[in-house]
C-alpha cells in the first residue's frame, strides 16, 4: 500500500481500512524508509508506531546525520586507525 509520509502522515488509518487491526500486536517493518523523510515525519511515524498494541514489535534501518560521521564510532577507534599506520604501536 503506497503513502507518502510526509503529505499524509497517517498511514495507520489507511491500513485500519485495509483491514489491519490496531488493537492487535503487529509487526512493523521500515527498512529504506527513514533516509528519505524529514525528522518530523520520522518522529511522527515513530509516535503511531508506538502508540499500537502491547507486544507490537519494530524493524527498521536509518542513517545517522552525516555530522555525526566526523566523531568516532568506537571510543578506542582512533588507537586501533593508529596502529594500521604504524606496525609497532601497542594499545
Amino acid at each position: 500500500m503506497p503513502v507518502d509520509f510526509e503529505v499524509d502522515g497517517d498511514w495507520l488509518r489507511q491500513l485500519s481500512v485495509a483491514g489491519f487491526d490496531p488493537g492487535r500486536p503487529a509487526v512493523v517493518v521500515s527498512t529504506g524508509v527513514t533516509m528519505y523523510l524529514t525528522r518530523q515525519a520520522t518522529a511522527a511515524t515513530l509516535r503511531q508506531i508506538a502508540a499500537l498494541a502491547p507486544g507490537s514489535t519494530l524493524a527498521m534501518t536509518f542513517l545517522l546525520p552525516s555530522t555525526s560521521s566526523t566523531r568516532p564510532i568506537a571510543p578506542d577507534s582512533r588507537r586501533r586507525k593508529k596502529a594500521r599506520k604504524d606496525p609497532e604501536h601497542r594499545s
